[in-house]
Order: structure tokens, then sequence, then C-alpha cells
């Protein structure tokens, strides 16, 4: 009988890697994109495929259109670390073209050659990218053009962001992802919602109670301040109200005093 999960991980180490995953995103401290235990699993399984630690995956491991992606410079980390000996470098990168020569031990290089002509023939010039960035951006395809030309076997499968339509920084960051016929920007945002004054006005624990779901799925720039007003309104809201004070004088139980009361 197998010891391994679907996935071929060891079941001691799938589960600890959903409890990895978990206490990550509810750290807060994971890329946004990274928002369920789901999606953490899934990039840290990747990662284990290529051989990249867990919190480097988590860092520049993308899932766009469900395929991983890379930046170019770790493509061609991937490839040093597999072809031990191998050269790929750039040797000329400008904002008009990148040169680069890569080569298998004991090889002579082969010349990958991008230019700004090239990415104009491509469609690509016209993405802001590739405005502001023509020297990052070149650079990157002809990295990974030449890693998939003379490394096949190391780099296959492997694919920037940008090439799987991704809209991306000068580091290779993808900031939007582009369909087959549009480029999605990110959605607008949705209104902040006001917590403390939601809290303020929870009139019972079970109202905060539910607010307190919300609270968790938003995970506001706040959450610390909002955290402190959830628990000190639920200390009030549990409080128990005082008994009425009942005037000097005055019959404890009005309603038994006779008066008005049917003979």
């Amino acid at each position: 009988m197998s010891n391994l999960t679907t996935t071929g991980v060891a079941p001691d180490v799938w589960q600890a890697m959903r409890q990895q995953a978990g206490d990550l995103v509810r750290s807060g401290f994971l890329p946004g994109s990274i928002n369920t235990p789901e999606k953490a699993v899934a990039i840290m399984l990747t990662g284990r495929e290529l051989g990249i630690e867990p919190m480097m995956a988590l860092r520049q491991i993308h899932i766009i259109e469900g395929k991983p992606s890379l930046s170019a410079e770790l493509i061609a980390g991937l490839v040093l670390s597999r072809v031990k000996g191998a050269t790929l470098r750039p040797v000329e990168s400008t904002n008009e073209r990148c040169v680069v020569h890569a080569a298998r031990p004991g090889q002579e290089p082969t010349v990958t050659t991008w230019t700004l002509d090239d990415a104009k023939r491509a469609g690509l010039t016209g993405k802001g990218n590739w405005k502001k960035y023509p020297r990052a951006m070149l650079r990157s395809r002809a990295m990974v053009e030449a890693a998939r030309g003379v490394f096949p076997d190391a780099s296959s499968g492997l694919y920037t962001p940008e090439e799987l339509g991704a809209e991306t920084d000068q580091d290779g960051e993808p900031v939007a992802v582009r369909t087959t016929a549009t480029v999605v920007q990110q959605a607008p945002a949705l209104p902040e919602v006001d917590w403390l004054e939601r809290i303020a006005m929870a009139e019972t624990v079970a109202e905060l109670d539910a607010l307190g779901a919300g609270i968790r799925d938003a995970r506001p720039a706040n959450v610390g301040e909002v955290r402190d007003a959830f628990r000190s309104r639920r200390e009030e809201l549990s409080e128990p109200e005082p008994e009425p004070e009942t005037p000097v004088g005055a019959p404890a139980h009005p309603d038994h005093d006779g008066e008005g009361a049917e003979q």
C-alpha cells in the first residue's frame, strides 16, 4: 500500500504543508493574490517539484491561467543549477537590444538576440511595462528564449508572467493579467468598510460575532486596532445589565399594591 498522497507527497509532509500554508495566509505576510491555504499549497507543491524552497516559491512563483510562472532570473538560476557547468549570461543589454550567450559544458555558445524591433513585430511595445522598462523586458525575453533553446530539458514548461499575458514591473512581478482578448486590470477596489464604526454599532453579541467573520475575510490594514475594538465591544455586550433601582418608599411590585387591580 502506497504511503503517498495523490500529490506524490508523504501524508505527514502533506499535513505539515497544509498547516504551514494556513499559518502563512493568516499571517498576512504573503502576496495579496495568495489569499487561501489551497493557493499557497499549490504554489508550495510547484516549488517542491522545481527544487525551490517554500518561502521563495511563495514569493516568486505566480500561477497565471493555471500555469506556474517565474521571473527570467529564477528560470536562469534553475537552468544553471540543473546543468552543471552551463553558461547562460547576457553579453549586451540596452534599451534597444539584448544579446545572450548560452552553452552546455564543452560546447560553443549559442547567441540569442532580442531587439526592440522584435518586440514591435510581436505587438509588445504598446504595453506599459515595455514603454517603461525596455531593457529589462528585452533581457527577460532573450534569457528565457536562450534557456529554452539550449536547455529544453531544464526549462521545459517554465514561463515568465509576461509571457503568459501579465503586465509586469521592472522586476518581472505581475501587476495585471491579460486574457486572450483584453487586458484585465485589477478590479476596482470595493468601498472600504469602517469596521470600527460597525463594531461600535453592534447591539448584541450575535451581531458582533457575525461581523467577526467579515473581518477575518477582509483582513483590514488596521487589523490590530479592529481586533482590540472587537474584544472591547464584546466585553461590553457580555456584561449583564444592571437591575433598575427601586425608588425609596415605592412598593417592590407596583402591580401587587392593590391600586388599579381587580377586586
